[in-house]
């Protein structure tokens, strides 16, 4: 495990796990959420991540000083990489990494870095764990059986990366999919994630993403008194998305009509038709943002077909 590594970490709580271990090397830790707001393909350029900025700023209260500090300054560390003699990226099976993978591959292949060896440690199913995990939820001492069964990328791997992160940020995410059938044998988790973030568009039956769905799902079937018992809910749900309470947050702010806040939350009636499918989400509110490089309302997600299909209204 000796040598000159740089490892690009999906995380701070990757971070402090690698610490643990004498697995040795810099740390590059990747801190974008590229499966939310706007994104374009040429994430090399400095447009890319001023539109980056304006996102936090505008979602999260994020300040420039607070984002150079803590995205970029970390993802400058690949300008140097010419002194390492790998560069090893450590991600999860869920929407949030594989689509952070997907971006911080496309930045290695557009800024045309040193063809030192490039790897990948991505992981979902581990030995003696029954569910699918994180990095952060295994124990440090596995740490160093990943990096010596890490996969190794060559050049057509990273060009097929960026293809997809292209397509992932174009106006069709239809392909997606097939892309991801022909990248599986060294992006096992990816087909999986997609699909997941196929699922985020409104439902053809009421309006909704699966998220939001399921939030609703939540307050229906069971006593909920607050929004953080409803968001540590769907945090300790099994799910493809990663999301962080943050993001549980956020899009239980997107559906606010459809909830009513008494002494435990409920549907309000006109949650109550949605659910039901009398009332389309999308014809009663605006509920409009990007999903990779289209807003959500430009498809469907039909669970009949189990397909995305195209809005012709639009």
């Amino acid at each position: 495990m000796s040598g000159n590594f740089l490892h690009i970490l999906n995380g701070d709580s990757t971070l402090f796990q690698i610490q643990k271990t004498k697995i040795t090397g810099d740390t590059l830790v990747w801190r974008e959420v590229l499966c939310e707001g706007p994104v374009s393909e040429d994430i090399v350029k400095s447009d890319f991540w001023i539109q980056r900025l304006q996102f936090f700023s505008e979602n999260y209260q994020v300040d420039a000083e607070a984002f150079h500090e803590k995205t970029i300054k970390e993802i400058e560390k690949l300008d140097k990489c010419e002194k390492y003699d790998e560069v090893v990226l450590w991600f999860e099976y869920d929407l949030f990494c594989q689509i952070n993978l997907l971006g911080a591959l496309a930045l290695i292949y557009q800024k045309k870095l040193p063809s030192q060896p490039i790897s990948l440690i991505s992981i979902g199913e581990v030995s003696g764990y029954k569910k699918l995990v994180g990095l952060g939820e295994i124990d440090a001492k596995i740490f160093p059986d990943l990096f010596e069964n890490r996969i190794f990328l060559d050049g057509d791997d990273l060009k097929m990366a960026n293809t997809i992160w292209a397509q992932y940020c174009s106006d069709n995410p239809l392909p997606l999919l097939d892309l991801a059938d022909n990248a599986a044998l060294k992006f096992p988790y990816l087909r999986p994630a997609l699909e997941a973030h196929f699922k985020r568009f409104p439902s053809i039956f009421n309006g909704l993403s699966q998220t939001q769905q399921e939030i609703l799902n939540f307050i229906q079937s069971e006593k909920i008194e607050t929004e953080r018992q409803l968001v540590g809910k769907m945090l300790r749900q099994e799910n493809y998305y990663g999301f962080g309470d943050l993001q549980y947050f956020k899009t239980v702010d997107t559906i606010n009509s459809l909830i009513e806040k008494n002494v435990s939350l409920c549907l309000s009636p006109l949650g109550e038709k949605v659910y039901a499918g009398k009332a389309n989400f999308l014809s009663t509110e605006k509920n409009e943002f990007w999903l990779g490089g289209v807003k959500n309302n430009q498809f469907f997600w039909d669970e009949t077909l189990n397909e995305l299909i195209p809005n012709k209204s639009n």
